[in-house]
């Protein structure tokens, strides 16, 4: 069984969104790989969740395009295009634009204090040189500005932008 990804209070998410967020974990970080074939099955037992919330999170994935369903096959975890990275920061560069603004204009002050508690996470993480509390952190940062924001259209539009760019950063070379 894989570890869920901390990007908060775990426990307290709906099942479907725990195994959304520990599958997008695993394609970002590459524990599924580019191309790679996997059956639903699998994927249950390797979440230790139940055929529902898997089925779900597989759903939000494909039409993210992170997963493609392969009827009878299987499903195939995204190929990484290295063609797709510009256009993927040039939709993410106006959207969170949007949020930014929006944050700025509506964070509380428990966004706030969420915001300086993720940004600890992240300089940690950094300091640590580990990539995937950085990955996890940065999702948290995500989701937050997404709430700060007050404009849940924007954030549903950034998250799949968000995750595809950290799949690309973590495939990047590292010195």
């Amino acid at each position: 069984m894989t570890e869920l990804p901390a990007t908060g209070n775990e426990n307290s998410l709906p099942q479907a969104e725990r195994a959304y967020r520990a599958l997008e974990q695993m394609i970002v970080t590459m524990k599924l790989h580019p191309g790679e074939t996997i059956t639903e099955g699998a994927l249950i037992e390797r979440l230790g969740l139940g055929r529902t919330p898997v089925r779900e999170a597989v759903q939000r994935l494909a039409w993210e395009g992170l997963l493609e369903i392969r009827p009878r096959s299987g499903i195939q975890i995204a190929a990484l295009e290295p063609s797709d990275f510009p256009k993927i920061l040039a939709a993410r560069k106006g959207v969170e634009m949007l949020l930014a603004w929006g944050a700025a204009s509506y964070a509380s002050p428990e966004h706030d204090r969420q915001f300086r508690a993720v940004e600890a996470r992240m300089l940690d993480a950094a300091r640590t040189k580990n990539v995937e509390a950085f990955l996890q952190a940065d999702k948290a940062f995500d989701v937050i500005l997404g709430q700060a924001a007050n404009n849940p259209y924007a954030a549903r539009l950034a998250g799949p932008l968000q995750t595809h760019s950290r799949r690309f950063w973590f495939r990047r070379p590292r010195p």
